[in-house]
């Protein structure tokens, strides 16, 4: 996943996202992960393409896509996602997402005389041990805020019945559904309540909405690289998703 430069850094960019595909993980746990793939020594674009793939863009989000909307809606949503990833992956540094600092500064004090000597396995669980300690605190409180956002799931499908087939849907998805905690296998019964309500870019905005972001991953990357990349990274999920649903219905209504 560290690609090094010039014509391999696309390869580097597809790479991230191909195992942000590859791994199931919701928004709040994904933070974790991508903490832990920067500590080892993953580039900065890379990994940031595995922050959105994850939970956006896994296998089981892809599934539900095809099997609730049809091959068009799920081509049209694994396109998009992966298109998604790669512009995350290339925002990178201006949306401030770069937890190296943070990463340096756990997992630094820890190294000695004898790193060399190490294997892979130890350090690894050093490294991990030495994060977990100082992400312990966030990760408690994202999961409590997980369960209290699980009650406004309901919220979301009934909003987006009223919206209908109305063009501003996707910024109905986009704006009720990033805060909420939701993986895709959660979300798959929310598609099946909404799609032969809604339109098609409604439905990529809702899907991609929920399991892209949510308030205990925001907590996550206050915590990895500050409150100005945090709202940074937020708004840019926002717009990117928003866009999307819009377009989609303007080509497609």
């Amino acid at each position: 996943m560290n690609a090094p430069s010039g014509g391999m850094i696309c390869w580097g960019l597809s790479g991230g996202a191909l195992l942000g595909i590859f791994t199931p993980v919701c928004s709040c746990t994904v933070t974790n992960i991508y903490a832990g793939i920067v500590a080892g020594g993953a580039s900065q674009r890379a990994s940031s393409a595995f922050l959105f793939a994850s939970p956006a863009l896994n296998e089981f989000a892809i599934l539900f896509m095809f099997v609730i909307v049809g091959p068009f809606g799920g081509l049209v949503y694994v396109l998009t996602g992966f298109a998604a990833a790669l512009a995350t992956a290339y925002l990178a540094p201006v949306l401030g997402l770069d937890p190296a600092r943070f990463v340096q500064q756990v997992v630094s004090p820890h190294l000695c005389g004898t790193i060399a000597r190490e294997s892979i396995l130890v350090r690894a669980h050093r490294e991990a041990w030495a994060l977990f300690k100082r992400l312990f605190g966030v990760v408690l409180f994202s999961g409590l805020l997980a369960g209290i956002l699980v009650n406004f799931n309901l919220t979301l499908v009934e909003s987006l019945k009223q919206a209908g087939a109305a063009w501003w849907g996707p910024l109905i998805a986009t704006v009720l559904g990033l805060p909420l905690d939701i993986n895709a296998a959660s979300t798959a019964p929310i598609l099946v309540a909404l799609h032969q309500i809604v339109s098609i870019g409604t439905l990529v905005a809702a899907m991609m909405a929920t399991t892209v972001s949510s308030i205990p991953e925001w907590a996550m990357l206050n915590r990895l690289i500050g409150k100005a990349g945090a709202i940074k990274v937020v708004c840019w999920y926002a717009t990117y998703v928003a866009l999307l649903g819009l377009l989609l219905n303007w080509l497609f209504a």
